[in-house]
């Protein structure tokens, strides 16, 4: 199968560094019929076993349902008095590093074989790509290691795979994580949670988190990943306020320690509170006002218009994640600020006009 890579800038680092792309497959459009039909039934083969603590690419599940569990247990451990430590683990170019030999081992554990394990071979048997800038392109080379990216069959595999690595780190750290306990009294734990390659490992003392750290590094290394401990971060949640430092290291290096974590595209701090989650909602529906504030204040464009455009656009970006806020009095009033600012400048109205927000 082959395939054209078209290099897509990531938003952010250096552009005259190949690490700020990410290279994109374009496959023919027979090829993605073929890719959606075989990953359709290895999805309906596999959903089964893949644990819980995975919610990247499943039906009904996604990048909220992970926040939400990170306040929930950092909340009830604060509510009890007790910390919560956390690791955010960064794997280096995920999707480019999967050994394929591996992976097909581990599609066969998970009970692919026959035709349709042929099948999913075949589509990397042989795979070749060329590299397309502007009009230019590259000539065509082999590739023989990692999962296309833009591909609708590598979500799913690398699902699977990631999988094979949640369930042995939890075979040699047993007993590691956090436990909670549910309204009927039943208890659950959990010591990762996962959305794709975006990996937290929550423990209830440093002692654990380390350990839990430490042997995620080892799986990953044994399995061909690369843990990226210059992007990982390592957070205690805590209301004792003081020395937050702390003593988690992976081959030899320490994990940076911070306050705030952008998970998932929230905000997460050490207190537990959202305090910072609103602050950078709020920042992020300034940018996108300022980007926009000639439109939004054109007098030609009608109120209606204005209101679809501010409801599709500036509200998504500053309720990302409401769903998993516990709102104090003074935080509802910044938000309440900010949007009574965005409308009454849409609507034209000033301070001199002398008209209420009522």
């Amino acid at each position: 199968m082959s395939a054209c890579v078209v290099p897509l800038y990531k938003g952010k680092g250096d552009k005259y560094e190949c690490g700020s792309f990410r290279g994109i497959s374009l496959l023919s459009v027979v090829g993605k019929v073929y890719g959606r039909v075989l990953i359709n039934r290895v999805v309906e083969g596999t959903e089964g076993m893949i644990g819980e603590e995975q919610c990247g690419f499943r039906r009904g599940r996604g990048c909220v349902d992970q926040v939400f569990v990170v306040r929930q247990v950092c909340e009830k451990f604060l509510a009890k008095g007790r910390e919560v430590f956390w690791a955010f683990m960064d794997l280096e170019k995920a999707y480019d590093r999967i050994d394929r030999e591996a992976l097909w081992v581990v599609l066969s554990m998970y009970g692919i074989d026959g035709s349709l394990l042929e099948g999913v071979k075949s589509f990397y048997r042989n795979s070749r790509a060329c590299v397309r800038v502007g009009n230019s392109m590259s000539e065509w080379f082999p590739v023989r290691v990692g999962l296309r990216q833009g591909c609708v069959m590598s979500p799913w595999l690398f699902n699977v795979y990631m999988d094979g690595v949640v369930k042995e780190v939890n075979e040699r750290v047993s007993g590691t994580g956090v436990s909670m306990v549910n309204n009927d009294g039943s208890e659950w734990s959990v010591n990762q949670l996962l959305f794709a390659d975006d990996t937290a490992l929550v423990a209830d003392s440093e002692e654990s988190l380390a350990r839990l750290v430490e042997e995620f590094g080892r799986v990953c290394d044994r399995r061909k990943l690369r843990v990226n401990v210059e992007k990982s971060k390592v957070m205690r949640c805590t209301r004792v306020k003081g020395e937050r430092r702390l003593n988690v290291a992976l081959n030899g290096e320490l994990l940076e320690g911070v306050e705030c974590f952008q998970y998932l595209g929230s905000c997460v701090c050490v207190d537990g509170g959202i305090g910072g989650e609103v602050e950078f909602r709020m920042n992020e529906v300034r940018k996108i006002w300022g980007g926009m504030k000639r439109v939004f204040e054109c007098r030609s464009l009608g109120k209606d218009a204005k209101r679809r455009l501010y409801e599709g656009v500036v509200v998504p970006a500053a309720l990302y994640g409401a769903e998993t806020w516990s709102l104090k009095v003074a935080e509802k009033r910044k938000l309440n600020v900010v949007e009574m600012r965005c409308l009454r400048s849409m609507c034209g109205v000033t301070r001199m006009d002398r008209v209420r927000n009522e």
